[in-house]
């Protein structure tokens, strides 16, 4: 933990060892020029009130949290483990002390607005100057270093929003076990909500961030949901109607209205600034101790072999103009698939990004983070919002009428007022065939040759490759899939939930969620004793 004034002892001494290393440091002009691409970024928040913050609310919130127990302080396993282990009395006690407890109310409090204009926003600057001494002090900001340089920005932050995801995971189990389900998925769903303002964010590992966290509390949301329905059946239809309103198509969650974030685009026009003149080569005595700077943010001890890397590979760099231009064109790009359909012939072209001189334009590319991961990652939570809504829709009509729907249609408009398109379906014209896969196994599903109704299995590939799952399903749950990746309806067969093109025909399963599934099998071979 660093107060200011060692951060800025810190700063000097980096300084040194760039000077030391037989570099130059940038010059204080072009530090000032430079500098305007940080001011970009931090304008964003000017115009929020201090009390629609939820920063300052839940850092110093979970800065009083205790790390969680080891076997739940990974995001992946606080999901899994069950209340039945044996350790998760101690993961139960943790979530229920009174630093952590209040965490969670901080989240209840910072998500409770549904109308985006009105509700809370994550709004911390970028680098220590504007950020509260304490949460400098404690890492609990973004460091930018000295010069504060965007693309070596390090969200110090981040981790401790991890344990608050594991914490929710915690306690939303534990609600479950002692029989309020409801309230497992209310909590729940308040992560929902908070990884949307995390999608707001500049940077895009803040967003992926917020978008993967987002998909991973809407899995849970249906893992509650769907333990509850082969269970209990606690969840009241009241509280099931209160989630699905709050997120509702059109609503808080919608993704639309997030356009493509900013902070990485300023920070390679910070490089570029700093490291050029209006045009011509680069300045060697700046481009080398800024791009070292770029390749050790995170590990200083490679200050020295860095340094000397550039040094020699100024000479081959291209001039400003057509630097410049590189960079427009990427983020041009990557800007023009945001705003297209995810069918839309543009993202099938080999991106901008991939063309780029890695070694004539070195600055460009050591300052452009890889985009596709974002288009990736908000395609998969589309994915994740429309199946949770139409699973928590069917459940709800179960649980009114005693019997599973008849076909996906018959839940609305009581549940849910429109059924949306799968997110991978290339018929977008509406209607039965453009909508998710809805079965009843045995009802459903293929007879056998004497005609009789039979289970119905299907294989899923989990998280963890050790633990596949091959199940037979009868006529007390259904099924929901996306048509997945390879865009076709395969019913089930054979199910991989995952961005990535593969050899075989699979669908991405929304219910039985994966994580139940894989729950389901780590329980039966004593894996989560």
């Amino acid at each position: 933990m660093m107060s200011r004034a060692i951060a800025a002892r810190s700063a000097r001494v980096f300084s040194s060892l760039l000077i030391a290393a037989g570099v130059a440091l940038a010059t204080p002009g072009a530090i000032a020029q430079s500098d305007t691409y940080v001011n970009e970024v931090n304008d964003l928040f000017r115009a929020i009130p201090t009390a629609r913050r939820s920063d300052l609310l839940l850092l110093p919130a979970l800065l009083k949290t205790a790390p969680a127990p080891a076997r739940v302080s990974l995001k992946e396993d606080a999901a899994l483990l069950p209340a039945t282990s044996s350790e998760f009395a101690a993961a139960a006690t943790w979530a229920q002390a009174p630093a952590q407890q209040e965490a969670l109310k901080v989240l209840a409090t910072i998500t409770r607005e549904g109308e985006w204009t009105k509700a809370y926003a994550f709004a911390q600057p970028y680098g220590a100057d504007l950020v509260e001494p304490a949460l400098v002090r404690d890492s609990a900001f973004t460091e930018l270093g000295d010069p504060p340089t965007l693309a070596a920005a390090q969200h110090l932050y981040l981790p401790l929003l991890d344990r608050l995801v594991c914490l929710v995971n915690v306690e939303a189990t534990r609600l479950a076990a002692s029989g309020d389900p409801a309230g497992g998925l209310d909590i729940l769903t308040n992560l929902v909500f908070f990884g949307r303002q995390m999608v707001d964010r500049p940077f895009a590992k803040e967003a992926i961030w917020g978008l993967e966290t987002m998909g991973q509390a809407l899995e849970r949301i249906r893992d509650l949901a769907y333990q509850d329905m082969i269970g209990p059946r606690a969840i009241g239809t009241d509280r099931l109607r209160g989630v699905l309103q709050r997120l509702g198509e059109g609503g808080y969650t919608d993704l639309t209205r997030r356009g493509f974030p900013i902070g990485d685009r300023a920070g390679t026009e910070q490089i570029l600034a700093r490291v050029y003149a209006a045009t011509g080569p680069v300045d060697a005595s700046v481009f080398a101790p800024t791009m070292a700077r770029l390749g050790s943010a995170s590990e200083p001890l490679r200050l020295f072999a860095e340094s000397s890397r550039w040094t020699s590979a100024a000479p081959m760099q291209a001039d400003a103009k057509l630097a410049r231009d590189a960079a427009k064109g990427i983020y041009a790009d990557w800007n023009a698939r945001w705003m297209a359909d995810w069918f839309d012939k543009r993202q099938s072209l080999q991106p901008e990004q991939e063309k780029l001189n890695r070694q004539t334009m070195a600055a460009v590319a050591q300052s452009t983070p890889d985009l596709a991961p974002l288009l990736n990652a908000r395609q998969i939570t589309r994915t994740e919002l429309v199946g949770t809504r139409a699973s928590l829709a069917v459940i709800g009509y179960t649980y009114t009428q005693k019997i599973l729907p008849s076909q996906l249609s018959a839940v609305r408009p009581l549940w849910i007022p429109n059924l949306e398109n799968d997110p991978f379906n290339v018929d977008r014209r509406g209607g039965p065939q453009s909508w998710m896969t809805y079965m009843v196994p045995k009802r459903d599903t293929p007879k056998n040759e004497r005609g009789e109704a039979v289970p119905y299995e299907i294989d899923v590939v989990t998280r963890d490759p050790a633990f596949p799952v091959k199940r037979a399903f009868t006529d007390d749950t259904f099924i929901i899939v996306s048509t997945g990746s390879n865009y076709e309806r395969d019913f089930a067969k054979y199910n991989q939930n995952t961005i990535k093109k593969l050899d075989k025909p699979a669908d991405y399963l929304i219910f039985p969620p994966v994580i139940s599934l894989q729950r389901e099998v780590m329980i039966a071979r004593d894996a989560l004793k």
